[in-house]
């Protein structure tokens, strides 16, 4: 988190090498700007809270301080990670990380079919505990543009060192066709 935060700003996204093709997955959602209100509402709540809070309590309000100092890290970090590690497709795998929060690692010869998503726009708790979310959050929740299905269950990392084990990922890359083709070709090769 601290790495991201405070190291990669003048960091370019990932080089793409022989045998990988990458994917952004950040541009056409407004996640960028909800992460950015967020901060800067953070901040400014949380200058008037803390003269309050210490007003009241000394240890309380430092407390508060730094719990909102970590957070505002959190969430540069999240921003950086968000524009530094797009969707990687290889001839072996495909990688997708969503921010700092969550990864999923899934060899090709696990995919069973990937295919443009037409389900509802809300799943129900059991539908959801089986579905790794690779959708950002945005201010309006959105339809993902793909949901790819697994042959066996695969196991999805989250923060904090959480893990789950999955049946399908729902995303939606910022080039969907270009995606869609280059996942299909590598998985029939």
């Amino acid at each position: 988190m601290f790495y991201f935060s405070l190291c990669t700003w003048r960091k370019k996204s990932l080089t793409i090498s022989n045998n990988q093709e990458m994917f952004t997955y950040h541009k056409k959602s407004s996640s960028m700007a909800l992460n950015i209100m967020l901060i800067h509402a953070l901040i400014l709540e949380s200058v008037g809270f803390h003269f309050l809070l210490h007003s009241w309590n000394e240890v309380v309000a430092i407390i508060s301080l730094v719990l909102n100092v970590y957070t505002l890290f959190f969430l540069l970090a999240e921003i950086q990670a968000i524009r530094l590690t797009p969707f990687i497709i290889t001839d072996r795998l495909v990688s997708l990380q969503v921010g700092l929060g969550k990864q999923l690692i899934v060899p090709l010869e696990e995919i069973k079919s990937i295919h443009y998503y037409d389900g509802p726009e809300k799943l129900s708790k059991d539908e959801s505990k089986k579905v790794f979310d690779a959708v950002l959050a945005d201010f309006m929740k959105e339809k993902p543009i793909f949901e790819i299905e697994f042959t066996c269950e695969q196991e999805a990392k989250f923060m904090y060192g959480f893990k789950r084990k999955v049946k399908k990922v729902h995303l939606s890359p910022d080039e969907p066709e270009r995606f869609y083709q280059t996942l299909i070709s590598k998985i029939e090769d």
